[in-house]
């Protein structure tokens, strides 16, 4: 049968599967599912779910609106503050605590206190203190541009440039920071979606999240070995205590897989709160921004909210795998192959097992797509007859080799292609030999005849006449024979 090459321009071949529970047994999980979240369940007026080791977002609502960070700003002052410093290095504090706005809260820090990094970035998180914000700006400006007389106005400019400058690299895409602190300025803004990167960010630092998880301290804010360093400093007494109820196991709005970070509060931004939780492996942040009403005093919207944001991720989502590592897809005929080797060749998946977040809802629309490559692919020469079924089989053209690439494999979740990889051949397929022409192209034609089962009646025709042969051969004896006697007899 002759063969001919698909054209490129018609070409647009695949294989479409579904990736169901059903057809996966070994994939689904067989925890009970949540329904999802909407909006209106969350009171905050802008609110992101992010899910950290795979940089996914799970829900969100106005996630890029500008809204106002208030504290929550000091957790990428935190990430600026361990890029420059070792956490065991002194700091003395400085006249720039007079800096810090009226009616902030406070770490009540003082010029002449020494404190380690490690204890500063305390009276950062768990006290909230604005004059910490404060010294750590000036300190940080001080170091890098090696300017110990710098003013704080000047170091504050520097810092927050260095802050806004740190935001674009995470990615944000709305944010703009003036001051170190969060107490309220109309150009200091962020979204929930750009919160949730900076907190993903500094949660990856394990000092950090270390301090974040905790819901008090109590000691000196240094080693007295540090008078050496600082010989008319002195040592603070701290005993502060956390804004964060979600991680304080004496209240009620406490949750039992939250690790942290940062609240925060003023009028214009109301009660917001930067959270994280960890459970069976995977770490949630959760932002909630401008929950509950600023006339409470500590209303329980904000931790409601964060709770039922980590319910909903846990609970609804986990890792699926869309792709078993070497993975058996199936065979593919192949034509012209060598008549004493295979004739297809499986075709496989050559990668390693791929994992991605999920949630049910979602993993049940997952389509797998295979593409085969064009220049592989040849089918039988038209039919004449108008009527007749196309024939769709894919078929390739010998030679294959073992491991060659020959199409690609697409994950796609609602038309978005989530995943791609190569699929490769599993067997090698020789191309058979091509045939003789002329006396020798006949001589084998006959030769391959001869060992066919359509040979048979030729070879009985052959015994056949050979018997008749002896038969006539053999009675023209006999009579010459008979005519010799006779003639003997007569003479």
């Amino acid at each position: 049968m002759k063969i001919k090459k698909i054209k490129k321009t018609i070409i647009a071949l695949t294989v479409l599967v579904t990736l169901t529970a059903a057809g996966l047994s070994s994939i689904v999980s067989t925890k009970v599912f949540a329904e999802p979240l909407s909006e209106s369940e969350i009171d905050a007026r802008a609110a992101v779910l992010y899910d950290v080791k795979t940089d996914t977002v799970l829900f969100e609502k106005d996630a890029y609106k500008r809204m106002y960070p208030a504290s929550m700003t000091k957790i990428l002052v935190a990430v600026i503050f361990l890029e420059n410093f070792e956490l065991n290095e002194n700091i003395m504090c400085g006249d720039e605590v007079n800096a810090t706005p009226y009616g902030s809260s406070v770490a009540d820090n003082r010029p002449g206190e020494v404190f380690t990094v490690e204890n500063l970035l305390r009276a950062l998180i768990i006290p909230s203190g604005n004059d910490t914000a404060c010294v750590i700006a000036k300190a940080v400006a001080k170091r890098v541009l090696n300017d110990e007389d710098i003013s704080y106005s000047a170091a504050e400019q520097w810092f927050c440039s260095q802050m806004n400058k740190k935001a674009v690299e995470l990615g944000c895409l709305d944010t703009n920071f003036v001051n170190p602190h969060g107490f309220h300025d109309s150009r200091h803004y962020t979204t929930a979606y750009d919160m949730a990167l900076i907190s993903a960010h500094a949660m990856k630092n394990p000092d950090f999240a270390r301090i974040a998880g905790e819901d008090m301290f109590y000691g000196s804010s240094a080693e007295q070995s540090a008078l050496s360093e600082y010989p008319q400093g002195e040592i603070k007494n701290c005993n502060w205590k956390t804004h964060n109820d979600l991680i304080d196991t004496s209240s009620s709005n406490y949750y039992k897989y939250a690790t942290g970070i940062k609240t925060g509060f003023h009028d214009d931004a109301g009660y917001c709160v930067a959270a994280s939780a960890t459970k069976d492996g995977r770490d949630l942040v959760a932002i909630v921004m401008f929950s509950g009403s600023i006339e409470s005093s500590n209303p329980p919207e904000r931790w409601n909210d964060s709770k039922k944001l980590f319910d909903y991720g846990f609970d609804n989502f986990s890792m699926r795998f869309i792709q078993d590592g070497d993975a058996d897809l199936g065979e593919i005929e192949v034509i012209n192959a060598d008549p004493e080797g295979p004739q297809t060749t499986r075709f496989m998946v050559h990668g390693s097992e791929t994992q991605k977040l999920f949630s049910m809802d979602e993993y049940a629309r997952i389509e797998k797509v295979i593409t085969f490559d064009e220049e592989l692919i040849v089918i039988p020469e038209e039919s004449k007859d108008p009527d007749a079924v196309p024939d769709e089989t894919v078929r390739f053209a010998a030679p294959i080799e073992e491991g060659q690439i020959i199409g690609s494999i697409d994950y796609l979740l609602d038309g978005e292609v989530i995943y791609t990889d190569e699929i490769n051949a599993l067997d090698a397929i020789v191309e058979a030999p091509p045939k003789p022409k002329g006396l020798i192209g006949l001589f084998g034609k006959a030769k391959d005849f001869a060992v066919t089962i359509y040979a048979i009646p030729v070879y009985a025709g052959i015994v056949v006449l050979a018997i008749i042969f002896f038969i006539i051969r053999y009675r023209a004896k006999n009579r010459k024979n008979k005519n010799s006697l006779t003639l003997k007899k007569r003479y």
